[in-house]
């Protein structure tokens, strides 16, 4: 028998781009912008690409097990990346153009957003590029590019986008705002950090002071010696190190012409702001080097070379020092999923117990979301067939599984794990081991362990079979269906996948599945069908962990949010968003108005 719920979600959808489903196409710029660009690097692999052809398809799955290629147009895009080109540009045409500079703040900001840091500055780049959005670029430009070499991103991503020529030649000057923006975050750089960034890849930083500097000052500064004192700049322009230059250029140029390792010494890598990546290529990566850069490395330096630090053989006194270093980091800049793959990396227990621990501080800076929630983690093929980058062995399950395990490990009880492919299986969890213990108890059942051993709920012909499988995901459907049956009430929804959901109409694989969720079933309809029977105050929030454009649940839903990305600081956003306003109505009631996502950003990062 039709169900009016389920035949009303399903009327509103068209056919998916990528997978014999449905879904809704998101039209709000903004709301697209948000929806898309964290859910992976810009210009990496897509595991849905219609430029790749279905036997180079399966070729690359089977040879490598992954999908890892890239596949680039005419500019040198990806069909993601560019789809985030043009979205960014809607949303500089819509009518709140600031909105692309307030994303592109969230998207960068290290501690509270997305961390991301070359779609921001690409995104800055294309806001430089538009009437509409030129105005906000010199006030954005030092939210948005955080690190000196961000400034070269931008630099690259305009002359490349909208100034073409022949190899290094580019016609034409930088507009205004943005000559002014990279002058103003140039200005603000400290001499180490333009050192530690400074290398022979085009664009240079002489590309890009030979166009910014001097000729546009800021108020009150002279054109001479802005943005860079003029010793600074004849180094980076020029190559020169006159016997007049500061200390610190003094002290490279004496490091440099060491041979000996052993002639290095910490208070000449202090003296010359050396960075461990210089002392290491000059003077080879033995025990006596990493040693002498490991009081120089950052959290990110230092998780990254675990493994080398090992193979080197480094001191218990340096292993200390490590851990001392490490350990006094309040608050991460690393996306959670980079403290599992440092652990895999690394072979000593001391090694893996520090990973651990740190992982377990991070979530404890996690907020705790109030009453239930619902964690629902794609496992699926073209989640654990696509690697996050084209040089790495991390999936996007990988960021999926650690987000559902911080939030997992944050809330303890309150929360419900399930994990979805052919069928779903709830992972039942102790909150009281680490955080990455979770995560690989959620790996294992999604993605080894028998699916029948754990209850899988399926249609028959995927209740068995080693993880979740890595098909269709009606594994999905049979988590909203089973919560709704059980009158399962929760306060939040929460689904990490890359939104390739479908079940192929009401047939899957030669089985009616009508009699299973009723005819016309969709993600958005079970949605529906559980708030009507069980809670119809269930906030829901999608969180995109492949960037594809079209979305499971209906934009525009008073209490649904569309959001994308791998970091743990979604989890604070998600309390920014169920925080309704109370506004007076025309009774003199207060009622409660829902908070838009990118209302919330503004609130946050508007400049």
């Amino acid at each position: 028998m039709s169900d009016p719920i389920l035949d009303a979600a399903r009327a509103e959808q068209l056919p998916h781009q990528h997978v014999p489903g449905v879904g809704y196409d998101v039209t709000a710029p903004a709301v697209r912008l948000i929806h898309t660009l964290g859910g992976g690097f810009f210009n990496e692999p897509k595991y849905y690409d219609s430029n790749r052809t279905p036997e180079a398809f399966r070729e690359e799955l089977e040879r490598t097990g992954k999908i890892s290629s890239v596949i680039l147009g005419e500019m040198g895009l990806t069909e993601q990346a560019r789809e985030v080109v043009e979205t960014a540009k809607a949303v500089a045409a819509s009518e709140q153009p600031e909105d692309l500079l307030v994303i592109a703040a969230w998207a960068r900001d290290p501690k509270e957003g997305l961390r991301l840091r070359t779609t921001p500055a690409v995104l800055l780049a294309l806001a430089a590029s538009d009437d509409r959005t030129k105005p906000f670029v010199s006030r954005y430009a030092a939210a948005v590019l955080r690190r000196a070499d961000e400034v070269r991103v931008a630099f690259a991503t305009f002359r490349h986008l909208f100034q073409p020529g022949d190899g290094a030649r580019h016609k034409g000057s930088l507009p205004h705002g943005l000559r002014k923006g990279l002058a103003r975050v140039l200005a603000g750089c400290s001499a180490y950090e333009l050192l530690k960034y400074n290398d022979d890849n085009r664009p240079t930083f002489a590309d890009v002071l030979k166009m910014v500097g001097g000729s546009r000052k800021l108020p009150g500064k002279g054109a001479a010696g802005w943005p860079l004192p003029k010793a600074l700049y004849d180094y980076l322009v020029n190559g020169v190190i006159g016997d007049d230059a500061p200390p610190m250029l003094l002290a490279r140029r004496r490091f440099f012409a060491l041979k000996d390792a052993a002639e290095a010494t910490p208070e000449l890598v202090r003296e010359a702001g050396l960075t461990w990546e210089n002392v290491v290529s000059h003077l080879g990566s033995g025990k006596e080097v990493w040693e002498l850069v490991i009081p120089f490395m950052g959290e990110m330096a230092l998780t990254r070379n675990l493994r080398n630090f090992e193979q080197a053989g480094i001191s218990d006194a340096a292993w200390d020092e490590v851990e001392r270093r490490l350990e006094s980091v309040e608050r991460t800049v690393q996306l959670p999923f980079r403290f599992f793959s440092a652990e895999r990396a690394v072979t000593q227990p001391r090694a893996k117990e520090l990973l651990g621990r740190l992982l377990d501080r991070a979530v404890a800076n996690v907020p705790d979301l109030p009453g239930t929630t619902l964690l629902l983690a794609d496992n699926s093929g073209s989640c654990v067939g696509c690697a996050v980058s084209r040089g790495s062995d991390l999936r996007v399950a990988d960021a999926g599984n650690t987000l559902a395990a911080v939030l997992a490990k944050r809330v303890g009880r309150r929360a419900t794990v399930g994990v979805f492919g052919d069928s779903l299986v709830w992972v039942p969890f102790d909150p009281e081991r680490s955080c990455l213990d979770v995560k690989k108890h959620i790996d294992a059942l999604a993605q080894t362990e028998e699916r029948g051993e754990h209850g899988a709920l399926a249609i028959p012909q995927y209740r068995r079979g080693a993880g979740v499988g890595q098909g269709t995901e009606t594994g999905l459907w049979w988590a909203l269906d089973d919560v709704t049956k059980r009158g399962v009430r929760f306060d939040r929804i929460v689904l990490l996948s890359d939104l390739c959901c479908y079940t192929q109409g009401d047939v899957n694989c030669g089985v009616d599945l009508k009699p299973y969720f009723g005819a016309g079933a969709t993600v958005q309809g079970l949605i529906d069908r559980y708030r009507a029977a069980v809670n119809p105050d269930v906030w829901v929030f999608s969180v995109n962990l492949s960037g594809h454009a079209q979305s499971q649940l209906r934009p525009g839903d008073r209490r649904t949010h569309l959001l994308s990305g791998w970091s743990e600081k979604l989890f604070d956003l998600l309390l920014d968003l169920e925080a309704e306003r109370a506004v007076a109505t025309e009774g003199g009631r207060a009622e409660p108005v829902a908070v838009p996502t990118i209302e919330a950003l503004r609130l946050r990062y508007r400049c």
